[in-house]
């Protein structure tokens, strides 16, 4: 007879509560069927465990009344038993991914805690990488503030030793780093369009169809230039339109000189590989004589010009070293004889009805011919050459070539430029000897520089032989009138009353908020002179200073350092109008972009990567002339 089974339940296995005195269930007699009567529980009796989970839906499964949801057989409900006991998932009990991977780890805890600790490892790694990470893109970005800054104070020293196109390569470069907040990118903006607008304005940027240019000369009376380049060719250009007017066939020689008849009817080209120059008709290019000999060498290795006189009609070339001979333009017939000079010539011209030939040698004496009979009028004396490179007497102010000379005046004489020995050409207004450009770099200090008959353009010759045709504006309105002096004009409170602007001896100017907690002096190695007096706008925003002879200069109170370039003014009549400043549009992306392109064009020159700079190659003027002129 089988034996009893007794199992004692101390709480449902759903629910958790006790059987409230309800006995437990007694399976006895064959098979279990012939159930005994069970005997009570008595309430105050409890059991020492707790029926784990996963057996409660093992039995329940097993017992369920449905029998689909049951074990289909005994070998699946000891299957179920099995995984229980071995802390496997089990078939009766639904489970989560979770409870499937800590059921993994507890079944083996050695793997699973070797690989809790290279998750945790790969965790910290990834974590410390991130911080790493985070850590040097604040590092990059500060040093590219420090680099943009660092760009702003060179550009800044060089706009105030008066080289503000140089200057503009620094400020466009840490403008295009986008390293600062945008209120610093709007003053970098405020500070490139002011450069731009008070400097020359390029109007035109000429080569031969990509090929050098040799030499150019203005037209006497029109806006025309004539050039001469490596193609061989002479070619007229419509300054109005930058078009070809016209342009002639080859010469059998290479040209090197360009120069128009005072009459302008005329247009001389010379070879110094030939020794010689023909005539040209400015009308229409074709050819008005054979070739005359000219030899350019003159004195101390200086180049010696052909010397129209002031009609246009005769011609003074150097026939042969240490020789002169006047020529008819017209035909090039020759019109007197040789006139020997026995020494290197330094210096020529016609007096100026056109009578006579003065010449200045190598020695330094200067001597008058009569042309005609080819004799001395006057015995050499000691003559000295002045700033243009003339001798010291009148020889009629409507002749001028510069390639003699270390400047030149404008045909009204308004203007004059200058030729440095670093190769640079600036114009300066002859009135006040102020300059009217920064400098700008040149091919040589002999080379060609020009004025056009109104004195409206001027051209220089990039050292990769383009030429720069610049306008020069007429009249320049400043960005800001000057404060009519008052007594301590250099302490002065804004509008605001938030901001005062103090000088003690001995101190550079200072921007001090009346709170005391903000302090910002101006910087005080781009104080190159002691202004006179100092006020802030109307926005407080900018300081105005004015220096003596009415120049003024715009000033950030923020960063401390200049915002436009030194300029003449003139005195206010009233307070809005001194404090109300007239920045000029920043240049638009439609038509210069990127702002590195124009700064470049305008300089002439790009940035080296090693704190300087070099000129740049004919190819890249044409790119950059071509990128800010696109429509």
């Amino acid at each position: 007879m089988a034996r009893a089974l007794t199992v004692s339940l101390a709480e449902t296995p759903l629910t958790g509560e006790p059987y409230a005195g309800n006995p437990p269930v007694r399976f006895g007699g064959r098979g279990g069927a012939n159930p005994v009567i069970p005997t009570p529980i008595p309430e105050d009796v409890t059991l020492g465990f707790k029926v784990p989970t996963d057996l409660d839906w093992i039995v329940l499964k097993a017992i369920d009344k449905d029998r689909n949801r049951r074990y289909v057989t005994p070998n699946e409900l000891a299957d179920d038993l099995r995984r229980f006991l071995k802390n496997e998932p089990i078939l009766a009990r639904p489970i989560s991914q979770t409870a499937r991977v800590w059921r993994w780890c507890r079944r083996h805890t050695a793997v699973a805690a070797l690989t809790a600790g290279l998750v945790l490892a790969l965790i910290a790694g990834f974590g410390g990488t991130l911080w790493q990470l985070q850590r040097a893109e604040q590092n990059a970005a500060e040093n590219l503030r420090q680099v943009a800054r660092l760009n702003v104070l060179t550009g800044v020293n060089l706009l105030q030793e008066g080289d503000s196109f140089k200057s503009l390569l620094w400020f466009a470069e840490a403008l295009a780093l986008k390293a600062g907040p945008p209120e610093r990118d709007v003053v970098d903006r405020l500070r490139i369009a002011s450069i731009i607008a008070q400097g020359p304005r390029l109007a035109a940027v000429i080569t031969h169809d990509g090929q050098p240019v040799a030499d150019a000369a203005f037209h006497s009376t029109k806006d025309q230039l004539a050039t001469v380049g490596r193609d061989r060719r002479l070619r007229l250009w419509d300054l109005a339109t930058v078009e070809t007017v016209f342009l002639t066939e080859p010469f059998a020689e290479r040209p090197s000189e360009v120069l128009f008849s005072p009459d302008g009817e005329v247009i001389l080209v010379g070879s110094s590989e030939f020794n010689q120059v023909r005539m040209i008709s400015a009308l229409d290019g074709k050819p008005l004589s054979n070739t005359i000999p000219h030899f350019a060498g003159g004195a101390n290795n200086r180049p010696l010009p052909p010397r129209f006189d002031a009609l246009g009609e005769r011609l003074l070339t150097q026939s042969a070293p240490k020789t002169l001979r006047v020529w008819a333009v017209r035909d090039g017939s020759p019109l007197g004889p040789s006139i020997p000079l026995g020494a290197p010539v330094a210096w020529t011209g016609f007096s100026e009805h056109g009578t006579q030939v003065r010449t200045v040698t190598q020695d330094g004496k200067a001597t008058t011919w009569d042309w005609r009979s080819g004799s001395r009028i006057s015995n050499p004396e000691p003559r000295t050459l002045n700033i243009e490179g003339e001798p010291n007497f009148d020889v009629g102010r409507s002749v001028f070539d510069i390639r003699s000379s270390t400047s030149v005046r404008s045909p009204d004489g308004s203007r004059y430029a200058t030729l440095a020995a670093d190769h640079r050409v600036r114009v300066w207004d002859s009135g006040t000897d102020e300059p009217l450009t920064p400098p700008i770099d040149h091919f040589t200090a002999s080379g060609p520089v020009g004025f056009s008959a109104n004195g409206r353009f001027f051209f220089t010759m990039h050292p990769a032989h383009a030429v720069y045709v610049w306008e020069l504006p007429e009249n320049t309105e400043p960005p800001v009138l000057l404060r009519p002096e008052a007594p301590n004009t250099l302490a002065e409170t804004g509008r605001d009353g938030s901001v005062i602007v103090t000088r003690d001896p001995g101190s550079p100017i200072r921007v001090r908020a009346l709170s005391g907690t903000q302090e910002v002096s101006l910087h005080p190695a781009s104080l190159k002179e002691v202004p006179v007096q100092a006020w802030f706008d109307d926005t407080g925003q900018f300081i105005i200073l004015e220096y003596p002879n009415q120049r003024a200069q715009v000033w950030d109170a923020t960063s401390g350092l200049p915002v436009t370039p030194v300029f003449r003014s003139r005195y206010a009549t009233n307070e809005a109008a001194y404090r109300t400043i007239q920045f000029p549009d920043f240049p638009s992306d439609t038509r210069h972009s990127p702002p590195q392109a124009l700064a470049e064009l305008l300089s002439g020159s790009r940035l080296d990567g090693t704190g300087g700079w070099k000129p740049l190659e004919l190819g890249d003027i044409l790119a950059r002339w071509n990128a800010v002129n696109r429509e």
